[in-house]
């Protein structure tokens, strides 16, 4: 049985800039309002960053994305577009009328993608401009599925090896400096306690540590299924009963469930040693709110012989 205990750490992370990353269908987008929410609760002015509004699906996340400003105690929502973010840079920069020019011809989604990782660029240099602003003490940015992740956090490198002079180069390179630095940004990755999510994470971050980028802070376990508490009496009755009512077998589903959340979990361990792994609960529930992600109790994963 893997043990744990109450933690705050989806709230108390150091860095300012924390991207949220993960295989879809794990829940990422959910951790990452659960953790806004969490850093807002803690009384630190949060924004919540994602590129793709498809992602809001549950009833939390429309309530975030739809907030103008913050209300008691919640996260500012932003969408990020890299057209939108290259018109606003032109605009900053004394070139409106050629931003405008730029819409009216259909061109800035053109230039946005012209070259291999601008897209993904102009999205972390955005992120840098509101880091940089002073105006948020926690950043929270939804990142895009797994797939790709890599190419986020390669761009910068990528765009310095075609530019190596002039503005696209001191973009990269000021993008670069905020990923590297540990005490401003880090990296958390969900994940499911099922063998291909598992899998997935642990070759994820191999990847990520290989590109020397951004640090890898914790590992949100996603969906944790627990087996209710009974007494060793109770549990012998149902495991000797040939009963064979929906009670009895829905609890003997949820104990084979939680067997194997922790044959998984012990994999993550060993897979990623150095990393902190936190659980989150199964709740049993499909349109999460505000309030019912309020209430989420995150719990640090308690290793064997290492109470770090």
């Amino acid at each position: 049985m893997i043990q744990s205990r109450d933690s705050s750490l989806l709230a108390t992370t150091r860095q300012q800039v924390t991207i949220v990353a993960g295989k879809g269908g794990v829940g990422k987008s959910t951790v990452s309002v659960a953790s806004a929410l969490a850093n807002a609760r803690a009384g630190k002015s949060v924004i919540l960053l994602s590129t793709d509004t498809s992602t809001i699906i549950t009833k939390a996340e429309k309530e975030v994305a739809s907030a103008g400003d913050f209300l008691s105690g919640r996260p500012v929502f932003q969408l990020l577009r890299a057209e939108e973010i290259l018109i606003e840079y032109l605009e900053t920069h004394g070139l409106a009328s050629l931003g405008k020019r730029l819409i009216s011809t259909g061109v800035v989604s053109v230039i946005a993608t012209a070259v291999p990782g601008i897209r993904e660029l102009l999205i972390l240099a955005k992120i840098k401009q509101l880091a940089q602003s002073g105006e948020y003490e926690k950043i929270i940015f939804d990142a895009p599925a797994s797939g790709h992740l890599m190419t986020l956090l390669s761009s910068p490198v990528g765009l310095k090896d075609i530019a190596k002079v002039g503005l696209l180069k001191n973009q990269a390179d000021d993008v670069e400096e905020l990923l590297n630095d540990r005490s401003r940004s880090g990296l958390t990755i969900v994940t499911l306690p099922e063998e291909t999510p598992v899998t997935e994470s642990i070759e994820t971050i191999a990847k990520i540590r290989e590109l020397k980028s951004i640090s890898v802070n914790s590992i949100v376990v996603n969906q944790r299924i627990a087996a209710p508490k009974l007494s060793a009496s109770g549990v012998a009755s149902i495991l000797d009963s040939r009963d064979a009512s929906p009670s009895v077998r829905a609890y003997e589903y949820v104990v084979s469930r939680e067997k194997i959340a922790d044959t998984e979990i012990k994999r993550l361990i060993h897979g990623v040693s150095d990393v902190e792994i936190i659980e989150l609960p199964y709740l049993y529930q499909s349109n999460l709110s505000i309030a019912d992600l309020e209430k989420l109790v995150a719990r640090e994963i308690i290793r064997e012989g290492n109470l770090r």
